[in-house]
C-alpha cells in the first residue's frame, strides 16, 4: 500500500505576528512623518514671524528718522527716547507699527520692542523666544547684533547722513536735480516721473491694516505695470490654551479688489479669527 503524503498548503494573508510587525512599521513610518510635517510647520512659522518683526523693526526705524529730518531730534531724545512710541504715534508716524512683537514671552505675553536713543542713534531691541529665533531675525537686519535670544539694531540720525537732500514729507519743496529718499517707503505715490521718462512708480505705493475679509481696492498702473500686493500679520490672537501651528494669508483676488483673509492652525484645528482678533499689514504696489 502506498503512504499517502499530505501537502501542507499555507493559508493565504497575515499571520498574527507579520501583521503586528507591519502595524509597528507603518506607526513608525507615520510617526516619522508626523514629527517632519511639524518641524516644518513650526519652521514655516518662525520664518513669517522674523519676516514680521524685520518689517516691524524697520517701520519703526523709519518712523523715528522721519521724526528727526522734521525736527532735528529724535522722539523724545532728552528722554532717551522714552515714551518715543507714544510720540512717534501722536504725530501719525508709525503706519501701523505695532508696539509689541508676535514673540511670547515665558508668560506667553507679546514681547514689546524697547526703543531708545543717544545723541547719534535710534536703538530698537526686541527678545525672540529663543537664540535660533534671535540668529534668523538679525541675519534679515542689517548692522543688527544678537546676543542671547535679544536683537539689538542702531539706525543713525537721517539728518546727519551725507548728502542731506531728503524730500519733506509735509510737501512743503519741490524735488530738484538730487532727491534723495534715504532708503525710505514712498507712501501714497501714484505716478512719479524722471526726467529721462523712467517711470518711478515701481515702488511700494501704499500700505495699510485690514481686517480678515476686507477689501482692497487696485491700484491703476502705469503703461504694463501689474498690480501686486503683500501681506503680512500685524496683530494675531489665538483661543486661550491653544498651541499655534501655522499662519497663512490667503488672498482671494477679484476684478478690481483683493479680499485680504486670515487661516490660524492650532491645536484646536483650522480655523478663521474674528476680525477682532486679526489685523493683517497690506502693502500694494505696481511692478512689471
Amino acid at each position: 500500500m502506498k503512504a499517502v503524503r499530505r501537502r501542507h498548503t499555507r493559508q493565504a494573508g497575515f499571520s498574527l505576528l507579520e501583521m503586528a510587525v507591519t502595524i509597528l512599521l507603518f506607526s513608525i513610518m507615520a510617526g516619522t512623518l508626523q514629527l517632519s510635517l511639524t518641524r516644518r510647520q513650526l519652521d514655516e512659522v518662525d520664518r513669517q514671524q522674523a519676516e514680521q518683526v524685520a518689517d516691524e523693526i524697520y517701520r519703526l526705524a523709519n518712523a523715528a528718522q522721519h521724526y528727526e529730518i522734521q525736527r532735528l531730534e529724535w522722539p523724545n531724545e532728552a528722554l532717551d527716547c522714552d515714551g518715543a512710541y507714544a510720540e512717534l504715534d501722536a504725530q501719525n508716524l508709525l503706519k501701523g507699527a505695532p508696539e509689541e512683537s508676535p514673540y511670547l514671552d515665558a508668560d506667553e505675553n507679546p514681547t514689546r520692542y524697547r526703543l531708545s536713543c543717544d545723541a547719534n542713534h535710534f536703538t530698537i531691541e526686541v527678545t525672540a523666544e529663543n537664540a535660533d529665533q534671535a540668529a534668523d531675525l538679525a541675519q534679515r537686519l542689517p548692522g543688527s547684533a544678537a546676543a542671547g535670544a535679544v536683537v539689538t539694531v542702531h539706525y543713525p540720525k537721517a539728518a546727519n547722513a551725507p548728502g542731506n537732500n531728503f524730500m519733506p514729507l509735509n510737501g512743503s519743496a519741490r524735488p530738484t536735480g538730487t532727491w534723495d529718499m534715504g532708503d525710505q517707503y514712498m507712501f501714497g505715490v501714484r505716478d512719479v516721473v524722471a526726467e529721462t521718462g523712467q517711470t518711478l512708480v515701481n515702488s511700494l505705493q501704499f500700505a495699510t491694516i485690514g481686517a480678515p475679509n476686507d477689501l482692497i481696492r487696485k491700484p491703476q498702473c502705469p503703461n504694463d505695470m501689474e498690480p501686486r500686493i503683500f501681506t503680512a500679520v500685524n496683530h494675531i490672537a489665538t483661543p486661550s490654551g491653544r498651541a499655534l501651528h501655522a499662519i497663512a494669508l490667503p488672498i482671494d483676488d477679484l476684478e478690481d479688489f483683493w479680499r485680504i483673509r486670515a487661516v490660524v492652525t492650532s491645536s484646536g484645528g483650522e480655523e478663521t479669527p474674528a476680525s477682532s482678533a486679526a489685523s493683517i499689514a497690506a502693502f500694494i504696489k505696481c511692478s512689471y
